[in-house]
């Protein structure tokens, strides 16, 4: 849906009742979000994950032979930052 179609329905809302302003505070806060730049994804976050396992001292605990181990189950934090490594590395 279109940002133009979300903003008539929170003016359609506002005007039918003063029970649909709750449904429409909801849907301007969703479109408030979309323009927000700090909702989005940092482009360094890389950079500070990877600073944070170097820092913790867990580089390497999800590479190799370990992913998908005891040490990295499926379905993890670990893991589905090492398959999102190794998405991104492919590229």
């Amino acid at each position: 849906m279109k940002k133009d179609g979300l903003s008539t329905i929170v003016k359609e809302l506002e005007n039918a009742s003063k029970m649909h302003l709750k449904q429409s505070k909801k849907i301007q806060g969703h479109i408030d979000d979309m323009k927000s730049p700090a909702s989005r994804a940092s482009k360094d976050w890389i950079q500070g994950v990877t600073k944070d396992i170097k820092a913790r001292g867990t580089e390497g605990v999800c590479t190799g032979d370990k992913f998908g181990g005891p040490t990295c189950p499926p379905g993890s934090k670990r893991y589905n930052l090492a398959k999102t490594f190794k998405k991104i590395n492919k590229k």
